[in-house]
């Protein structure tokens, strides 16, 4: 989910649970409380970590910002 950017209400979908009733029929999905509480806290502490690692192995970083905008978008 956070990879592909989906909320975490996809695991009640009808076509989603579909789909993993048809390739394991056995599968229980977890609730959406369980992947707010517990999977997605791990993994933001894991990427932090890899993030705070990567900057402080970086002989330098860049930050830049885009301000433009457009009424078309």
């Amino acid at each position: 989910m956070a990879k592909d950017l989906r909320p975490f209400s996809v695991v009640k979908n009808g076509g989603f649970l579909r789909l993993v009733n048809t390739l394991e029929p056995k599968y229980a999905i977890p609730s959406r409380p369980y992947f707010s509480r517990t999977v997605l806290p791990a993994l933001y502490k894991e990427t932090k970590a890899k993030v705070t690692q990567s900057l402080k192995e970086a002989e330098c970083i860049s930050i830049t910002t885009d301000g433009w905008t457009s009424r078309a978008t």
